[in-house]
């Protein structure tokens, strides 16, 4: 290739000359390696096409030992290369000119919003209490948590109440597990306080070991009878011993 020159770079091929025929097709061989060199010199894929030089190579043919490039021919060829270039990035943005304006495709639609973002209320984890937060627990917390109920949401604290003090200090080793899990529901940070239940459990409790009551049954009037009399000491005394008499003993 040190004896050809760069004749012309349209429609994103360029055309190298060489010599003759016997020249181009020898050097044919190795036109792959050359073509790899120049792409990756000027960053773009750069098709190379020989040809058989017309013009300046016809005078250098009847000499031996052929001449070295000269530094003009060597301008030219880098010209020709950019020139190229530069009709391989033009093409595309003439045919984008020319072709029709077609419609603009959609802009993806927004992702949804994170469930909730607002702080719940007690109704709020009460409801999805049940179906949706406990069965994500781990069995540790669902065993101990399973037993509560939720009093209050206020001050951006959810009260968690349990039976008694013993099972809301064994409950508390876990409550950061159950935090993160009803956080994670409602998309928002839901710190969680333990209380002793004053209310629900204690009935629940006391109906568990009271016994069964039936229904009260009417009573009749008329079977009463009168209470007997209140008696005195002293005549308590006289029924005990018959024939006693009451002394008086004067001071």
């Amino acid at each position: 290739f040190r004896v050809g020159r760069w004749v012309s770079a349209d429609g994103g091929i360029a055309s190298f000359a060489l010599p003759n025929e016997p020249h181009r097709k020898m050097s044919d061989e190795v036109r792959g390696d050359v073509e790899e060199t120049v792409s990756a010199h000027f960053g773009v894929r750069v098709p190379i096409k020989l040809v058989v030089d017309q013009g300046e190579h016809e005078t250098a043919e009847a000499s031996a030992t052929p001449p070295p490039a000269s530094a003009t021919t060597t301008g030219r060829a880098l010209g020709a290369v950019r020139k190229a270039q530069k009709a391989s990035a033009a093409a595309p943005a003439q045919s984008t000119a020319s072709a029709p304006a077609s419609t603009p495709a959609p802009a993806p639609e927004a992702p949804a919003p994170a469930k909730g973002g607002a702080f719940p209320t007690r109704d709020d984890l009460t409801a999805a209490w049940a179906d949706e937060i406990l069965p994500k627990l781990s069995q540790r917390a669902r065993a101990r948590f399973r037993v509560g109920r939720w009093v209050s949401a206020d001050g951006g604290i959810a009260s968690f109440a349990l039976p008694n003090e013993p099972h809301r200090k064994m409950s508390d080793e876990v409550r950061g597990d159950v935090e993160e899990t009803v956080s994670a529901h409602f998309g928002v940070r839901v710190p969680i306080k333990l209380v002793v239940d004053q209310g629900e459990h204690e009935t629940a409790e006391a109906t568990a070991t009271a016994p069964p009551q039936g229904p009260d049954e009417p009573v009749d009037l008329g079977e009463l009878e009168d209470a007997p009399a209140v008696t005195s000491p002293e005549d308590r005394l006289k029924e005990a011993f018959p024939g006693a008499e009451e002394v008086t003993v004067s001071e």
